[in-house]
């Protein structure tokens, strides 16, 4: 409310100096429409970050209800499965950028180098990566595997470095397998409260 309140102050000495600059004049009845404005385009803000806390922390909830329906339908859709199966596959992928010259793969433009000198870990072994915090936050499940695809977001400490990593995995499914698709990292609570749910079998 301080905040609101401060801005509206403000707001109210820009009126002013506009005013005595021989800007043109504001009525005290017009001074409170503004103010009435301002407070209402706050408390929609405010209103607006708390939906999008709520939907935050209950974003596991709603994809685990919503994959148990695609689950009864296709083996697959196993919701702690499908984590473990992202955790590894990220794990695979650090111990191959650890292991290979990837600077040098000729199927890589720079840009996509440049990314992936910015997720490599420096790990040596699959038991230098700990994932303290796992969860699926969307997915897409339609006709034909082809169109499947899931996000998760892993929050990775590195033994080796005591440092902690947040990032969102985008994952295609191929057969039985999951294959990394992209890497987003430090993935903001908007992004992963606007995140929706595909479910498509008719």
């Amino acid at each position: 409310m301080t905040f609101i309140l401060n801005h509206i102050t403000n707001f109210n000495g820009i009126l002013i100096w506009y005013t005595r600059s021989g800007g043109g004049k504001i009525s005290e009845e017009q001074r409170r429409i503004l103010n009435i404005i301002i407070v209402s385009f706050f408390v929609l803000w405010l209103l607006w970050g708390l939906i999008v806390l709520i939907r935050y922390y209950l974003i596991r909830q709603l994809v685990q209800k919503k994959m148990r329906w695609s689950h009864d339908r296709d083996a697959f859709w196993n919701y702690d499965k499908i984590i473990k199966s992202a955790e590894q596959a990220y794990i695979k992928a650090q111990l191959f950028l650890n292991s290979t010259k990837y600077e040098s793969l000729p199927f890589l433009n720079p840009h996509a180098k440049a990314r992936l000198r910015l997720i490599k870990k420096r790990i040596k072994s699959e038991h230098d990566l700990l994932f303290p915090n796992s969860f699926i936050v969307s997915f897409i499940d339609k006709i034909g595997h082809e169109f499947d695809e899931v996000s998760v977001y892993l929050e990775i400490n590195n033994k080796n470095s005591n440092q902690t990593y947040k990032e969102l995995l985008v994952l295609k499914r191929e057969e039985e397998d999951l294959i990394i698709k992209d890497i987003i990292r430090n993935p903001t609570i908007y992004m992963i409260a606007h995140a929706r749910s595909i479910v498509k079998k008719t």
